[in-house]
Formats: structure tokens, sequence, C-alpha cells
């Protein structure tokens, strides 16, 4: 309950104030507790942060298990839809760790990224969750199927970063544009050279 607590009180002041600018006292104060019963539960700012961004992943899973398991919706749909929803989630995490300053670049968007690379991780894994169903995916060893799918989402935040540095920080409609097409291209090329 405690955690629970925590958690939801330093996701308000992230939101509301980025997790740059909260400190662990800060979190304390507005949960009614001492700091030092904050690392009875956390050991660390970075800590609760993993917390919050878990709590997001579980909630996208459960809202998307529905589109994303329905053998009617095409894999090109599922790939389209989930790059978009990587870029609102890149979106929602430089928010919640740097707020809405404009002093950010998009390499430091990256450093978080990979920092917290359990979420990472996590969009590999969805990914090959959705796709591995579908022909010709269906077909390769799930070792080959990953790799491929790793080298795809590690070019798609790649163009992403490049987006983020070169251009406007806010344009997220603008990445969406670049990032939908790109990954419907390289799905598409990893799905010709499957066949």
């Amino acid at each position: 309950m405690q955690r629970t607590l925590i958690r939801d009180q330093a996701n308000a002041l992230f939101t509301k104030i980025s997790f740059a600018k909260t400190s662990v006292s800060d979190i304390a104060k507005a949960c009614g507790l001492g700091k030092g019963t904050i690392y009875l539960y956390f050991k660390s700012k970075d800590e609760i942060v993993l917390a919050i961004i878990e709590d997001r992943i579980a909630r996208i899973v459960e809202s998307d298990s529905g589109y994303f398991d329905d053998p009617t919706v095409s894999p090109r749909e599922k790939v389209m839809r989930f790059f978009e929803e990587a870029v609102d989630e890149t979106f929602a995490l430089k928010d919640l760790i740097f707020g809405s300053f404009e002093n950010v670049h998009g390499s430091m968007l990256k450093d978080i990224f990979f920092k917290y690379g359990r979420y990472y991780e996590w969009c590999l894994e969805r990914l090959v969750q959705v796709l591995r169903t579908h022909e010709p995916m269906s077909a390769q060893p799930i070792e080959k199927l990953r790799e491929e799918l790793k080298l795809i989402l590690e070019l798609v935040i790649g163009r992403i970063v490049l987006f983020l540095v070169a251009r406007d920080w806010n344009d997220k409609e603008g990445l969406k544009a670049i990032v939908g097409p790109l990954s419907l291209r390289l799905y598409d090329s990893m799905a010709a050279g499957f066949n």
C-alpha cells in the first residue's frame, strides 16, 4: 500500500514538475512520510520512475491485448499502431522525465531511454508477441524473428532520436508521420525476406 502511494504521488509530481526537478524529499512530503520511509520501499528516485514505467507498460498491454491478439487485424496494421503508440510513449516518457521545459535535446531522451532499458526490452518482446503468429513470421525460429525485429526497433528508435535532435522537440504528430511509414517499409522488407 505504501509502495503504491509513493509511486502514485511521485508520478503526480513528475507529471507536474518533472522527474528531473523532483527530489525524494518532495515525494516524501507529498506522501506525508519521512524521507527515510521512501527508501524502505524504493532504493532511489530512479527505482520509483522504473515502477511508474512498469505500471504504464502493464496498462498498455492490458488495453491493447484485444487489438494485437485479433487475427483479423493485419500485421501491417499492428506494426503501424505499435510504432505510433511507441511515439506516444516516447513523448510521455520525455514529459515525465523532463517536463515541458524547452532546453531538452533528443540525445538526452536517448540516454534516458536506454538507461531505463526495461522499456526497450519490453518494446522488443511486445513486438515479437504481436507478430509471431502471422505468416511469414510464424514459420521463423523465434530467435531469428527477435533479431529481425530488434533491428527494426533500433532503426526506428534511431529515426526518432534523429527527428527530435534535428526538429521540433514537441512535434509528436510530425514524428508519427515519419515513423509510421518507416515502420511499414521496414516490416515489408523483413516479411519479403522471410518469403
